[in-house]
C-alpha cells in the first residue's frame, strides 16, 4: 500500500479551500433560488417545512430550522417560517427505531404532523439513506413537496425528490459537501434578513 505524502496543516488548509472553490462551481444558483421560493411559498401558504438528515446532515437540518425560525422572530414576520427538524428528539427517534424500524424514524413523524402541500427538505451527502428515501416517497405520495440537498453522485434521493440542489463530488467527501449545504442555509438566511418583510 502506497502512503500519501505528508503535508503540513497550512498546505492541507489551502487544498481544502481550493476544493471548496471547486464545489462552488457545481452549485446552480437557479436551484438555490428554487429552494428559497419553495421555502417562502410554504411560509406564505402557512405550510410546514420539515427538515431531515442523518449524522452531519441532521445537524444541518437542525441549523436550517433554527435559522428560519430565528429569522422569523428577528424580522417579526406576520407569516413566519414554520420550520421543524425531525432529527431533534432522541427519545422519539429511538422509540420509533425500536418499535418500528430505523427506516421509519422520519416517516412516522410525518404521518402525525404533515398536511397537504407541506415541504420536506431532505439532506444527505450520499443521497442513499433509507430513512430519508422512505420519507420522500411518502411525501410525494401524499401531495407534498420534496426538495433534496445532495452530494456525491446524487444517489437515489436526487431522482426521487421533485427538486434538488446537487453538489457533485467524490464519493465519501462528506466534509466539503456538508460545508456547502451549510453555506446554502446561510445564504438563504442572509437573504431573508436583508430582503424579506
Amino acid at each position: 500500500m502506497t502512503k500519501k505524502p505528508i503535508i503540513d496543516m497550512r498546505e492541507f488548509t489551502e487544498n481544502y479551500f481550493g476544493r471548496l472553490n471547486d464545489l462552488y462551481g457545481q452549485i446552480n444558483a437557479d436551484s438555490v433560488e428554487e429552494l428559497f421560493v419553495e421555502l417562502n411559498t410554504a411560509r406564505k401558504n402557512d405550510n410546514n417545512i420539515f427538515f431531515i438528515g442523518n449524522g452531519g446532515s441532521a445537524s444541518t437540518a437542525s441549523r436550517f430550522t433554527v435559522d428560519l425560525l430565528n429569522s422569523s422572530i428577528k424580522k417579526g414576520l406576520l407569516l413566519p417560517f414554520k420550520a421543524v427538524s425531525l432529527c431533534e428528539s432522541v427519545p422519539m427517534i429511538t422509540s420509533i427505531g425500536v418499535d418500528c424500524d430505523f427506516e421509519d424514524i422520519f416517516v412516522e413523524q410525518l404521518k402525525i404532523y404533515f398536511k397537504e402541500r407541506d415541504l420536506l427538505v431532505a439532506i444527505s451527502a450520499s443521497g442513499n439513506s433509507a430513512n430519508t428515501l422512505k420519507a420522500v416517497d411518502w411525501v410525494n405520495e401524499n401531495n407534498g413537496i420534496s426538495f433534496g440537498l445532495v452530494g456525491f453522485d446524487g444517489g437515489k434521493l436526487k431522482k426521487k425528490c421533485q427538486k434538488s440542489i446537487f453538489c457533485k463530488s467524490k464519493k465519501g467527501e462528506y466534509g466539503p459537501v456538508e460545508d456547502m449545504h451549510l453555506i446554502i442555509d446561510h445564504m438563504i438566511q442572509s437573504y431573508i434578513m436583508n430582503y424579506i418583510s
